[in-house]
């Protein structure tokens, strides 16, 4: 019962993320297509930057908010949970009004050295505080095990993003560019508030236990979550240093597209975190081990297969989306692609890591994973430009991905055999991309690859597919009743 619930739940999630995730994406697309790469560069560098700052608080409490309020849910103090929740939003708060004033007063300074224009920054900096607050509020959804009303809120949100969107386009508001996501958080904070008003209410019975376990916890979350999200905020800003805004606007389009095939992972991750810490709680190590095993073993197909078309028909979904003056986003994609791969079926572990006792290794991870890519992208970028960027970012990922999934193992007891074969795959769809120039030839020979691992995977398929067709019969069958 337990694997079904969460089935169901990633399905949920993935739902509500594969609405969010569009709207970045479409914002990406649409801006791209209407401005040109230029202006989608330096857009991206201003919300890059904002992001940044707002990771203070996005990379730390909300992580924190999923794992203890799950946690003392599954040890029966629901006061010490919504007094986690609580705490979160009073000290996010006043960490993002600082930011923002920190964005505002250093502003000069940080458009001169990131080539960004002043007034598209300014229009920015709201987001900080925005974002913050948001992420909060979305992971004690997580927290409270209630993805259903998340994901209503979600899609209210998500659909007047896309109307304040069209309206900036249809009225030429350019200098209002930042509208949709304003109005995206705005109404989700609000929602979400009001939903979790009564709990904010209530006190917590042990505030001396709670606050030192849930700042050192943020603590620890801070270092390596904002490495790892940091990273492609400061791909961006680093490569505006180097290379000219259309280069930017050339990788801001790869991720945006790369984006999209991390929807499913994103959304499972978000589901095991807090199952994590509830059996954590409970003290049932064996129900960790079987669910961090069996969602990474098919996890692990779906991502070589999903990833594995993507690479090969880059070229097709770059000029589907931002047209033949993109086409230098292809190679791009198909090397962020192989990046991801490893995040992407890291998830579990990271969730298993992160949701009981071991935060500081995926943390360590990151971190060094930072540190390493940024000294990479210093020599890369100047010398091979924007492809230096995306190889220095493929590195830093492997480099912390290694060593989370190692200590899964040895914590955990990850079985690391499936892994190894499904990136083996992958990287055979991927190399005649980097030794042929013969188009044809390429996704022949990439093809043939891609089809004898579907024929050895097929039991994988199918399971998944008879799966997902009893979760959605339930659900339609509830509804109707």
């Amino acid at each position: 019962m337990a694997h079904q619930r969460l089935f169901k739940d990633t399905l949920l999630t993935l739902i509500t993320l594969v609405v969010f995730g569009s709207t970045n994406f479409i914002f990406n697309v649409v801006v791209g297509r209407v401005y040109g790469s230029a202006y989608l560069g330096m857009v991206w560098t201003a919300l890059s930057t904002s992001l940044l700052l707002s990771y203070a608080i996005s990379t730390s409490f909300p992580g924190a908010v999923a794992k203890y309020v799950s946690e003392y849910l599954g040890r029966k103090r629901e006061n010490d949970a919504n007094y986690v929740l609580k705490l979160a939003l009073y000290y996010g708060t006043i960490i993002a009004i600082a930011m923002t004033i920190f964005a505002v007063v250093f502003a000069d300074y940080l458009c001169d050295l990131f080539n960004m224009s002043k007034t598209i920054f300014l229009l920015s900096v709201p987001i900080i505080s925005l974002y913050g607050i948001y992420m909060i509020l979305k992971m004690a959804y997580y927290g409270y095990r209630n993805v259903q009303k998340y994901f209503k809120n979600e899609l209210v949100a998500d659909s007047l993003f896309f109307i304040a969107l069209g309206a900036i386009i249809i009225f030429k508001w350019d200098t209002y560019i930042f509208l949709p996501y304003l109005v995206l958080y705005s109404v989700f904070i609000f929602s979400a508030m009001r939903f979790f008003n009564m709990k904010l209410k209530s006190t917590g019975e042990r505030k001396k236990e709670i606050k030192k376990s849930f700042f050192a916890f943020a603590g620890i979350s801070f270092i390596g979550t904002f490495s790892s999200m940091a990273m492609r905020s400061l791909s961006i800003m680093i490569s505006s240093i180097y290379i000219p805004a259309s280069d930017v606007g050339f990788l801001s389009a790869a991720f945006s597209i790369s984006a999209i095939f991390f929807l499913f992972p994103n959304a499972l991750g978000r589901v095991l975190m807090p199952e994590f810490s509830y059996n954590f709680g409970k003290g049932n190590k064996e129900q960790l081990v079987s669910l961090l095993n069996k969602s990474t073993e098919y996890l692990a197909v779906f991502v070589t297969i999903i990833n594995s078309l993507g690479i090969i028909f880059a070229r097709l979904i770059v000029w589907i989306f931002y047209g033949d003056k993109y086409m230098n986003s292809v190679l791009l994609l198909q090397i962020l692609l192989m990046a991801y791969w490893f995040t992407m079926v890291g998830r579990p572990a990271v969730s298993v890591l992160s949701g009981t006792k071991y935060i500081h290794i995926p943390n360590i991870g990151g971190l060094l994973a930072l540190i390493i890519t940024i000294g990479i992208w210093i020599f890369f970028i100047p010398v091979f430009g924007v492809i230096g960027t995306a190889v220095g970012y493929y590195i830093g990922v492997l480099c912390n991905m290694m060593i989370i999934l190692i200590f899964s193992k040895k914590y955990y007891s990850l079985n690391l055999s499936g892994l190894v074969k499904g990136y083996l795959w992958i990287s055979l769809i991927f190399v005649p991309f980097l030794i042929n120039h013969d188009l044809l030839l390429v996704l022949l020979l990439s093809l043939g690859v891609f089809g004898t691992y579907l024929f050895l995977k097929r039991k994988y398929i199918s399971n998944l597919l008879i799966k997902s067709n009893l979760i959605f019969k339930k659900r339609f069958a509830s509804n109707k009743k």
